[in-house]
């Protein structure tokens, strides 16, 4: 049914989700305030304060949350099928696990693993284009 084939996804957001608002929460906390009294003096619009100090100063806080999320998302995956009883990874490792079938148990883990490190290859290729792009507006 839908219910069970979205729950995987929502046992996600709600894993990443206090990282990732904890993290950015944190990066606009730690704007430099002079910088935005400066900002205020030099009358900028809120647009071009908001990208221009908010989110350069949040940046790394998003990179980092980024980060972790990508650690934590496929292992949430697998653990969300295995509780829900949607088909996929997490459940096939499970049936495997079941059925001592440790060869089969292996190659998923294996699976997650090459997932995990193509994902955060990606993810170190878009962060490296959004940081050129970035730096340069």
């Amino acid at each position: 049914s839908l219910y069970i084939q979205a729950s995987p996804v929502y046992i996600v957001l709600l894993t990443l989700f206090p990282i990732f608002t904890i993290n950015i929460a944190e990066g606009v906390r730690n704007v430099d305030k002079k910088l935005v009294e400066m900002a205020k003096v030099y009358r900028l619009s809120r647009k071009v304060v908001l990208r221009k100090i908010y989110l350069s100063s949040a940046f790394p806080f998003i990179v980092s949350s980024m980060r972790v999320g990508v650690g934590i998302m496929w292992k949430s995956v697998a653990v969300a099928e295995f509780m829900v009883g949607a088909s996929g990874i997490g459940r096939a490792m499970s049936d495997a696990k079941y059925s001592i079938n440790t060869t089969r148990v292996f190659a998923y883990t294996l699976i997650l693993v090459i997932l995990g490190i193509l994902t955060e290859k990606l993810l170190d290729l878009l962060i490296r284009r959004s940081a050129r792009y970035a730096l340069k507006n």
